[in-house]
């Protein structure tokens, strides 16, 4: 079975998680950049010189196994972080793949 896996991250992780794919194989996923968001009521990027930055969203699909490991090292990755970055992921099965 596959699954969808989307990752919400502030754009200072990306290197930190292309890594993570590396080392995992995992050599298909796609990447929004330049996104604005708003992770929490005190806590959002607004890419201005008090606070640069924005946000990103990064989606695949693989399968059950892969997505136990990423999740895994996303678990350590996002305890790793520094205050001010965010890193989130959902998981969404998949009934069908064309």
């Amino acid at each position: 079975m596959y699954k969808e896996i989307k990752i919400m991250y502030t754009d200072s992780v990306r290197s930190e998680l292309i890594e993570i794919f590396k080392e995992l194989n995992i050599e298909k996923y796609m990447n929004l950049s330049g996104l604005e968001a708003t992770w929490a009521k005190n806590f959002r990027h607004l890419n201005s010189r008090v606070w640069p930055g924005t946000d990103s969203l990064m989606f695949m699909v693989i399968d059950e196994e892969k997505t136990k490991e990423l999740l895994a090292r996303l678990r350590i990755l996002k305890n790793e972080l520094v205050e001010g970055a965010a890193l989130f992921a959902t998981v969404t099965p998949l009934d069908e793949l064309l």
